[in-house]
């Protein structure tokens, strides 16, 4: 191999080099945008705990006071909550889920199993 075809292949080598990094650099700036955009999808601790709420919250606060910090801290279905159940066998009470829209869904048979 000559001295000149040696040049010509550190020239190509470099070159494929230089591509190779500003491809990376545009992957780079590509990867910079994303992980600034998921941080902004994340919710701030103040808006997570907000700060004046917890704070003022205690159990001599009124009622409004207290759902509205337990909404701010669990966001999730407005068309489900939490309805209250005594046995009337074994005198035990807890909650279950239950529907807005029970209506509907015991028209379909979801309910009472399908009774």
């Amino acid at each position: 191999m000559e001295i000149f075809d040696i040049d010509k292949a550190i020239a190509k080598a470099e070159s494929e080099l230089a591509k190779l990094e500003a491809k990376r650099n545009k992957v780079l700036e590509k990867l910079n945008q994303l992980n600034l955009l998921k941080d902004s999808c994340k919710p701030s601790a103040s808006e997570i705990f907000p700060a004046s709420a917890v704070l003022e919250i205690t159990k001599h606060s009124p009622e409004a006071d207290k759902i509205a910090l337990f909404l701010s801290l669990f966001r999730g279905r407005t068309d489900v909550y939490p309805r209250r159940f005594e046995s009337s066998r074994t005198g035990k009470s807890g909650y279950q889920p239950a529907c807005r829209n029970e209506s509907h869904l015991s028209k379909i048979g979801f309910l009472n199993n399908g009774e």
